[in-house]
């Protein structure tokens, strides 16, 4: 089955993508210089919120694509491969630029130890249980996603696609329970793969609700609309689809 392709989802990607560099950009000291400034400051919070919403797409397009292809007799190895040429690449040559470049130029040499964790892919672990590291800080939502490649498949090739919800249920419910046990120890809770999850398990059930909206009235285009917020005086979005 072909997948349909939502040009709209791309805008929303442009979108997330600002809503972060507006967030990194904004000064984060002597903001009490402007009013305009302190005001931008704190609105720039939000922008963080485009990372959750690119967790949200990652699990909506990842899953359409798993589920499209689970019975496939490559299933893996398709998914494996293409995953590694098209992440593993620019990630590897942004360390290299990283670690054996940039201190040539400013005369500096980073520990291996500190670095490990981020040639492992597990920065945000490091970042979130305080263990000292030292690399590009923004690559810890690249872990997270890293980790949600190599176990996610998995859980959707050997879950039946019937019980597919109930196990993004079980996710929504864990990420919350560990969201509370990392602030009970005094842990930060933003950059931990298990404690922000459900943003990809959201964007997972989205997908499964594309691939089986023929068991549903409402049409999966409405549910998307909803989900924006829009509104519009289109009568015809709000129609029913015939089971």
């Amino acid at each position: 089955m072909s997948l349909k392709y939502y040009k709209e989802l791309d805008g929303l990607r442009g979108v997330a993508a600002l809503m972060v560099m507006f967030f990194h950009f904004m000064p984060d000291r002597d903001i009490t210089v402007s009013p305009i400034v302190h005001y931008l400051h704190k609105v720039g919070v939000f922008g963080q919120t485009g990372v959750t919403l690119f967790f949200v797409l990652s699990g909506f397009l990842i899953t359409r694509i798993l589920l499209n292809q689970k019975a496939n007799r490559h299933y893996f190895r398709n998914f494996y491969i293409k995953r590694a040429l098209r992440i593993f690449p620019l990630y590897y040559l942004g360390l290299v630029i990283f670690y054996l470049i940039i201190p040539l130029i400013i005369n500096y040499a980073p520990s291996p130890y500190s670095s490990a964790p981020y040639w492992l892919y597990i920065q945000n672990i490091t970042d979130t249980f305080m263990i000292p590291s030292n690399g590009p800080q923004h690559y810890w939502s690249l872990a997270v996603e890293e980790h949600f490649y190599l176990f996610w498949p998995l859980l959707i090739y050997y879950i039946a696609i019937k019980n597919t919800p109930r196990l993004i249920a079980g996710i929504v419910v864990a990420a919350l329970v560990c969201r509370c046990l990392l602030i009970y120890f005094g842990y930060g809770t933003f950059y931990f793969t298990f404690s922000i999850m459900d943003g990809l398990a959201i964007g997972a059930l989205l997908a499964w609700y594309e691939i089986n909206q023929s068991r549903f009235r409402l049409k999966f285009n409405t549910i998307i609309f909803i989900c924006h917020g829009s509104h519009v005086n289109r009568p015809e979005i709000y129609r029913w689809q015939r089971i």
